[in-house]
């Protein structure tokens, strides 16, 4: 294959000037596979692979700590949760409660203003009368 690729690039003319009915030999370009470097290359993947396996596990432990975060918040929210609803249920009882005194108070306050009413009448009939006792 390396005979092929040296009649192409000793031949370039004659391949320019050939009829188009000739086949060609090769069709790949006539560059050379680039070597593989080997040297210091395992030196350096020991050294990064402690630092991918302390990588790892620094996002192991963020991972971990975001989890942990995530529960506790969850926690935390479902006991605010039910110490609203306790909250809401002494509301609802000091409401009714609150309602019924209302109630009572506004009952106690039409009884008192009927029976204010009542005495006034009798002080204008007593007025009167009175008034009639020193003409008289």
């Amino acid at each position: 294959m390396s005979d092929q690729r040296d009649n192409n690039t000793e031949q370039p003319a004659q391949d320019n000037a050939a009829p188009a009915d000739s086949p060609r030999q090769d069709a790949t370009p006539a560059t050379p596979a680039p070597a593989v470097a080997a040297g210091p290359a395992p030196a350096a993947r020991k050294g990064s692979g402690v630092v991918a396996w302390l990588a790892l596990l620094l996002v192991l432990a963020l991972a971990a700590a975001l989890g942990w975060s995530l529960l506790e918040q969850r926690r935390m929210q479902s006991e605010i949760d039910s110490r609203l609803q306790a909250v809401e249920a002494l509301g609802g009882r000091d409401q009714a409660s609150f309602d019924e005194l209302d109630r009572r108070l506004r009952q106690q306050l039409q009884d008192g203003l009927t029976r204010l009413e009542g005495s006034m009448g009798e002080l204008a009939s007593d007025s009167g009368l009175l008034g009639q006792a020193v003409e008289a």
